[in-house]
């Protein structure tokens, strides 16, 4: 289930962060400013990380009060947000062994 969790956000971080260019003015910062944002505004710490094409880091970040937000980092350091919401749970389960459906 983790493998598809994460291959549905890679997939919906793609097809967002391909339409922002349009929108992202207000949507996009200095990484260091939407990451002190997203922790004095919100609570939240990194949850998560992956790679999402081939110049792009996606992350997830959540807060124990179950906000969440996803962003996508360019290699110059300025990071996009590509979604959020609320009812944050994070989950500790165990991964099948490769070749195994989750």
């Amino acid at each position: 289930m983790r493998k598809e969790l994460i291959a549905a956000a890679l997939g919906v971080s793609t097809l967002v962060a391909g339409a922002l260019p349009a929108s992202a003015a207000m949507r996009c910062g200095p990484r260091a400013d939407v990451l002190e944002m997203l922790s004095d505004k919100y609570d939240e710490t990194r949850r998560g990380v992956g790679i999402s094409g081939p110049t792009q880091v996606l992350e997830v970040f959540a807060s124990v009060k179950g906000t969440w937000t996803v962003t996508v980092t360019d290699p110059n350091g300025r990071t996009c947000l590509v979604a959020s919401g609320r009812s944050w749970e994070d989950l500790r389960e165990m991964l099948p062994p490769d070749g195994e459906a989750a």
